[in-house]
Formats: structure tokens, C-alpha cells, sequence
């Protein structure tokens, strides 16, 4: 049993992963609960440099609309799931 499981999305700019509260009675996470966000710029990343500097921040309070589309994106595609 855990108490959270992490999405991650990715596009061009952005990295972003919404860890979410599971209800382990369910096996489903509850949305309806505070989510911790995490978002990293990774414009001019590739997918082989696992060191890339935009992930030394976490700049998710100073992007909020980003945070919340890309949120609104993972979970409609995670409902889609079950």
C-alpha cells in the first residue's frame, strides 16, 4: 500500500508531475484532495541528459496556469484508465 502515486506529463517547455492521494480501499487516487505539484522547465532538454539543469527547480508556484492545464490533462487521461 502507498499513500500517493505520481503523473507525469511532459510537452516542449514542461515536465510536470501531480502526486496525487490514493485511496488504497479503491486502488484509485482521489483527485478531490490536495495534489502535490511538481513542474520543471525543460526547454532545450533532450531525452538523454538526465542531469539537465531546469530540473534544479521546482517553479510550479510561479506557473499556476500551467500547473492547473496540465493537471486538468492528467487527469482526464488518467480516468481513462480504469
Amino acid at each position: 500500500e502507498f499513500d500517493f502515486m505520481g503523473y507525469t506529463v511532459r510537452t516542449p517547455q514542461w515536465r510536470y508531475t501531480a502526486w496525487v492521494p490514493m485511496d488504497n480501499a479503491t486502488a484509485r487516487v482521489d483527485w478531490t484532495w490536495p495534489v502535490a505539484d511538481e513542474l520543471y522547465a525543460v526547454a532545450g532538454d533532450t531525452p538523454y541528459d538526465f542531469d539537465f539543469a531546469g530540473y534544479a527547480a521546482n517553479v510550479a508556484s510561479s506557473h499556476l496556469d500551467v500547473v492547473s492545464e496540465l493537471r486538468d490533462d492528467l487527469r482526464r487521461e488518467v480516468a481513462t484508465w480504469y
